[in-house]
């Protein structure tokens, strides 16, 4: 199911992936100072 999405909708998973960076690049600040503490 997940590889028609990405054969029918590539911009969509563009998106989806894109939304996924974010998401880690904005939560890896907290998660490095939490592992140096």
């Amino acid at each position: 199911m997940l590889h028609k999405i990405m054969a029918a909708k590539p911009i969509v998973v563009a998106l989806f992936f894109s939304m996924l960076f974010l998401m880690v690049t904005q939560m890896q600040p907290a998660y490095i100072s939490s592992f140096y503490r």
